[in-house]
């Protein structure tokens, strides 16, 4: 099973250039994939994230079916700039 990377920058031009990159310097995707991942799919992804941590936190049953785009990533990329999204 592949490892995924997932890179987010608000640059799509510079976005797909890093994967363009990364995917170049792998020789067979059964090792990495490697995909873009915008703003809007982050935030979304950090609200999913921030709704599990709220069930977690009343210590009753979580939803299994909550998933989001971390759930399968190995490696996530931010570019500096987005780091304070939130």
């Amino acid at each position: 099973m592949s490892k995924q990377i997932l890179i987010l920058d608000d640059d799509a031009d510079l976005r797909r250039d890093h994967v363009a990159k990364l995917k170049s310097l792998f020789n067979s995707q059964d090792v990495f994939t490697v995909r873009e991942m915008t703003v809007d799919e982050f935030r979304k992804g950090l609200d999913r994230l921030e709704q599990r941590q709220a069930m977690a936190r009343k210590r009753g049953p979580i939803d299994l079916e909550l998933t989001c785009c971390f759930d399968q990533a190995d490696v996530l990329v931010v570019e500096s700039d987005l780091v304070p999204l939130r």
